[in-house]
């Protein structure tokens, strides 16, 4: 054991309260969390010892983090980060090819056509109590007559229903959907992760032949653990559904990608346009996370041909419009696991630290608006696009948001000096800040990626749909909340 590893194994044993690691465990099995890697990565750096925080969840064990890691005596070294990334936010223009790329992606949705499609009659839906999911099914329950099979973990049809509607009468208090809807959801305890969705084979196929549409949302949304885990669901439990999808009569596959697809190693060589005519087949992400979404995306892909299919790529989901409702179980110290961009304005109130940056980059994109722009889209299909980028185009500059909550701003030549100054009671803040914003990866594509949604908006106002701007009773549900 060199000097860094031994410097680094003290500091793992003591934040982790465990005196038994070894060089090779795993960070995750050894009771590593999201928080633990800040705390590890700060005492390091009190240590003279920088570790890039996002290298935390790649390089998993002592050995592989202590040979990416770093002596420095640099103290500022998170501040120079920050700096770096309003630095490319503010002074970030598209070029010439950019704003070309731009013009002919315009062109190419100038005269959208679609039909509309027969109602579905049986839909199943995998990860039915997730946030999105629920929200979704409740669209489809009022303003459809489909029947929803839903797969829920649990250990019989009865707690996994209990669990689907605690979960509705918390999402939707002034209606009471077990008592009016309870007969158009059959409710199925599986595993997506299991041969047969790890129900008898017999049901298996029996849902085989009466399932015309498929609604995918089931999916790993942590930002960051162990390969295995996002491969586990994200991946193979996306090549059963396709399995599923090669089974029995004729379906539909709706899958429930992201927006952060567009976080690759390509594309964060130079920002370039991210629409919704971008496959991904050739490309690949560090993040774990985003891997796996790319890869099961790229599953889908591949079966052109195959059968029908749909991919929605959501982005920045926040509480919903109506409800004000974040995800179930969602506190102060769990947020930035459900919503990256209120983790970093959540940190920016606390500490008063927004800076004058007039860059539309937040987007608020509620959970039922989001799951009602989905619902609408799955009704239709076109013959030149599968791909529907499903967010709030009515973006905010930091500086706007700041003015809505009566925040002052702090002007861009006098930040780094605020920085500084607060340095000692802010320095475990803008760690968090480093890595929420990704500032120690690719910061082209972290905050100035590009994706480009103009079609999809289009699209949505053709079926009646439109999104909501941030208002006062958002910014309260918001503020209230943190």
């Amino acid at each position: 054991m060199n000097n860094m590893e031994k410097m680094i194994s003290d500091i793992w044993k003591d934040v982790l309260k465990n005196d038994n690691i070894e060089l090779d465990d795993n960070f995750f099995d050894v009771g590593g969390t999201s928080l633990k890697a800040l705390e590890i990565v700060e005492k390091c750096k009190k240590s003279g010892i920088i570790i890039p925080i996002y290298k935390m969840f790649t390089c998993q064990t002592i050995r592989e983090i202590s040979a990416v890691a770093e002596f420095s005596e640099n103290q500022y070294r998170d501040v120079d980060l920050l700096m770096n990334v309003i630095k490319k936010i503010d002074g970030f223009e598209p070029d010439e090819n950019y704003i070309k790329m731009l013009d002919e992606y315009r062109k190419k949705y100038e005269n959208i056509s679609y039909k509309v499609l027969p109602e579905p009659k049986n839909i199943l839906v995998t990860g039915a109590t997730g946030y999105i999911a629920c929200h979704i099914i409740q669209k489809i329950l009022t303003e459809s007559s489909s029947h929803i099979y839903a797969i829920v973990r649990g250990k019989d049809e009865k707690s996994a229903a209990e669990r689907f509607w605690n979960l509705t009468d918390f999402y939707f208090p002034d209606s009471s959907y077990r008592e009016i809807y309870a007969d158009r959801i059959t409710f199925l305890t599986g595993d997506l992760t299991k041969d047969y969705f790890g129900l008898p084979e017999s049901k298996y196929s029996e849902l085989s032949e009466i399932i015309d549409t498929v609604l995918h949302t089931a999916a790993n949304i942590n930002h960051y653990g162990k390969w295995e885990e996002f491969e586990k669901l994200n991946i193979n439990g996306t090549k059963r559904v396709i399995e599923f999808m090669k089974t029995g009569c004729e379906k539909t596959l709706n899958h429930v990608s992201t927006i952060s697809t567009c976080h690759t190693y390509k594309r964060s060589e130079k920002p370039i346009p991210f629409t919704e005519y971008d496959t991904l087949l050739d490309e690949d992400a560090e993040n774990y996370y985003v891997r796996s979404k790319l890869i099961s995306e790229n599953l889908v892909v591949s079966e052109r041909g195959n059968f029908r299919f749909k991919i929605f790529r959501p982005s920045n989901i926040i509480q919903s419009f109506k409800y004000g409702k974040y995800p179930y179980g969602t506190t102060k110290d769990n947020l930035y696991v459900v919503n990256t961009e209120l983790s970093i304005l959540n940190l920016l109130e606390k500490d008063g630290l927004f800076p004058d940056l007039n860059k539309k980059l937040l987007d608020f994109s509620y959970v039922d608006e989001t799951a009602e722009a989905i619902y609408r889209l799955m009704g239709i299909e076109e013959n030149d696009c599968f791909i529907y980028h499903v967010y709030n185009p009515n973006m905010m500059t930091i500086s706007e948001y700041a003015d809505l909550i009566g925040k002052e701003k702090i002007p861009l030549d006098k930040i780094r000096d605020v920085f500084t100054e607060k340095f000692d009671s802010i320095s475990y803040d803008l760690k968090q800040l480093c890595t929420l914003s990704i500032a120690e990866g690719n910061v082209n594509q972290a905050l100035i990626m590009s994706p480009e949604n103009s079609r999809t908006v289009e699209l949505l106002k053709k079926l009646g749909f439109e999104w909501d701007s941030l208002g006062e009773k958002n910014i309260s549900d918001i503020i209230n909340f943190q």
